[in-house]
C-alpha cells in the first residue's frame, strides 16, 4: 500500500501512468520493476511458485521483473488482451518467460482482470 499511496500523491488528478486511474508499479520505478522491494521478492520465493518453475525449467531459471498494476475503483477503461513479451512465441518448446500473478483483492468472474485463453501458447 505504501508504494501505491506514494504514487497517488504525485497524481492528484488520477491520470494514471497506464491510462485513466490505472497504474503500473514497475513503470513508476527507476529500475522498471519492484524486485528491490523486500515484499515483491518474497512473493516469488515460496514453495508453490518454486515447484512450478522448477518443473518447467529443470536446468534453472532466473526471476526478473516484479512489477504489477493497480486500478482504482470507478475505472471505465480496460487493458486489451496482450502478451507481455514481444516477438513470436508460438512453436517454442518452452515459454521464454512466465508471468506469475498474485491477486491481492477479492475478485469475481465478472470483474477479474486476468484472462487466460486455453491453448493460446500453441500454434
Amino acid at each position: 500500500e505504501t508504494v501505491a499511496m506514494t504514487m497517488l500523491e504525485f497524481d492528484p488528478a488520477r491520470l494514471g501512468n497506464r491510462g485513466p486511474r490505472r497504474y503500473s508499479y514497475g513503470g513508476a520505478s527507476r529500475t522498471l520493476h519492484m524486485m528491490h522491494m523486500q515484499g515483491w521478492a518474497k512473493l516469488l520465493d515460496n514453495e508453490a511458485v518454486n515447484s512450478v518453475l522448477s518443473a518447467m525449467y529443470p536446468d534453472g531459471y532466473l526471476a526478473c521483473g516484479g512489477g504489477g498494476d493497480f486500478v482504482l475503483n470507478a475505472t471505465s477503461t480496460y487493458q486489451s488482451l496482450h502478451l507481455d513479451i514481444g516477438g513470436p512465441v508460438h512453436g517454442l518448446e518452452k515459454p521464454p518467460g512466465i508471468g506469475v500473478n498474485f491477486v491481492v483483492e477479492d475478485l469475481s468472474c465478472s470483474d477479474a482482470p486476468l484472462r487466460i485463453v486455453p491453448g493460446s501458447h500453441r500454434d
